[in-house]
């Protein structure tokens, strides 16, 4: 090594400042929320409040427990929470059971009390909107409609537009309708003599027949909306379950079932309470070995009913009472003791309780579900239940996943969990009301969108502040 060299290098080690990385800062849910559920909970989330301490929100964290505050936020080395799971001592060390915290998990956690304790899930708590479960009949306003349109739809808009000072749209011209028609709803471009015998087409009508024709072609539609109901329903035709028989596909009845255009009270029937071709849906995955108490079949089965056909999210409510709705452990398991063998032992967080659920539906209100019948007659009344009339959340749920396959984003969002306000509570009413009306006719409810004044506006291609209310200014593009 040269003198040169050796003097640069004595300069960068010992004359030059340090250099120091700056650490991100610490994410709760990806950082911290796993380890209070995974470490935590079982003794300190849900019913269970061990000392009186319980960790399942920001608030209830720092009221404490039994002997005072555990955490002083901005200020690690103060808070009980830290002595305590670094303490040496196994009567007073937490977590009680298992293996003590990692180094890395204890400094995640210093991290995050000397960062001021920030809880980034507080926008999915809780608050104090509660959707309703009732239909409700919408009075639909006496305007002109968008664009002089006597579609409901276009009054509603019309209403809403005034409301948010949203101005006006253009209609778009034919050429971008008919590509946007196509792709929709048969998931296809037109074919260049399509389009030439479109744009050629002097019928005031021909966007109204255009939607007809489209929706009449039952392969094409069959085969575009395949995707669509793949995505809900979990159907693949290979992965986890396939190869040793543990899983189901239902490709052949989900194609019958839209190539007849099945009505949806009689789709979803038959997919709650399934023959031999429709039983994958519920069936879920059976898993090889151990898993854990939430991956039960039964549990599946509940989750993907909730979500698919009512908009209820029960995937944090299968491990323990959930800290992002409403939903208690006893609720997930209420509604997989009808699709249970045999009767279901609580398990929170892979602990049993010892305590046995209640059979019930989500909604008590609704009806009962005997948990004494046979397997046969519980899934059939679920069905019974989720297709009920006085079950308004029912005809919603798909209602906004239509609107939001043709307009790009859910009057509802996340579509997943319809518990969050609507931007257009009347739409959204209006629609599913409409839907049950014409006998759940799902080809007819996508007609009746597609050929809305609405539905023809220029694309809203407007950024959306994050966090900020969203505004509906036409589809998105």
């Amino acid at each position: 090594m040269s003198v040169l060299v050796r003097i640069a290098s004595f300069i960068a080690v010992f004359c030059l400042p340090a250099i120091t990385f700056a650490q991100a800062p610490v994410s709760f849910t990806k950082d911290v929320h796993p380890i209070l559920v995974d470490r935590c909970f079982k003794c300190h989330g849900g019913e269970e409040q061990r000392g009186g301490l319980s960790m399942v929100s920001r608030e209830t964290l720092l009221e404490g427990g039994e002997f005072g505050p555990v955490v002083v936020p901005g200020n690690a080395d103060e808070s009980v929470l830290i002595e305590l799971v670094t303490s040496t001592d196994k009567d007073e060390r937490m977590p009680s059971q298992g293996d003590p915290l990692s180094p890395q998990d204890i400094d995640i956690l210093r991290r995050w009390i000397n960062e001021g304790l920030p809880w980034d899930l507080e926008a999915a708590m809780p608050t104090n909107y509660v959707a309703s479960i009732e239909p409700r009949e919408v009075e639909v306003p006496r305007g002109r409609g968008i664009h002089r349109s006597n579609n409901p739809i276009d009054k509603l808009i019309e209403a809403y537009f005034g409301e948010n000072d949203v101005a006006l749209p253009d209609i778009v011209d034919d050429r971008t309708y008919l590509r946007r028609a196509y792709m929709d709803l048969i998931g296809l471009l037109p074919t260049e003599a399509e389009m030439e015998a479109f744009l050629a087409d002097g019928a005031k009508d021909k966007r109204e027949k255009l939607v007809d024709d489209l929706l009449a072609d039952r392969r094409s539609y069959a085969e575009h909306w395949m995707t669509f109901w793949n995505d809900c329903l979990r159907n693949d035709f290979q992965g986890t379950g396939y190869i040793d028989g543990g899983r189901e596909q239902i490709t052949p009845w989900l194609y019958g079932a839209l190539r007849e255009n099945k009505p949806y009270d009689q789709f979803a029937t038959e997919l709650i309470d399934p023959d031999r071709r429709a039983a994958g849906f519920v069936k879920g995955i059976v898993w090889r070995g151990t898993v854990s108490a939430n991956q039960m079949t039964p549990l599946q089965a509940a989750r993907g009913v909730a979500q698919v056909f009512l908009g209820v999210n029960l995937k944090c409510a299968s491990c323990h009472d959930s800290f992002v709705n409403s939903w208690k452990l006893a609720d997930s398991y209420g509604l997989a003791n009808a699709f249970s063998e045999e009767p279901l032992e609580l398990v929170r967080c892979d602990v049993p309780t010892g305590k046995m659920a209640e059979t019930r539906f989500l909604w008590p209100e609704l009806g009962a579900i005997d948990g004494t019948a046979s397997l046969k007659d519980r899934r059939a009344r679920v069905a019974e239940l989720v297709t009920s009339p006085e079950n308004g959340r029912f005809a919603r749920v798909f209602a906004n996943r239509a609107w939001a396959a043709l307009m790009g984003r859910g009057i509802v969002e996340p579509m997943e969990d319809i518990e969050s306000p609507a931007w257009s509570q009347d739409l959204l009413d209006w629609l599913a009301s409409d839907f049950a009306q014409n006998g759940y006719d799902m080809r007819a409810l996508l007609a009746r969108i597609a050929t809305s004044k609405t539905y023809q506006l220029a694309s809203d291609l407007h950024e959306h502040a994050e966090g900020a209310a969203y505004v509906f200014g036409g589809p998105r593009g």
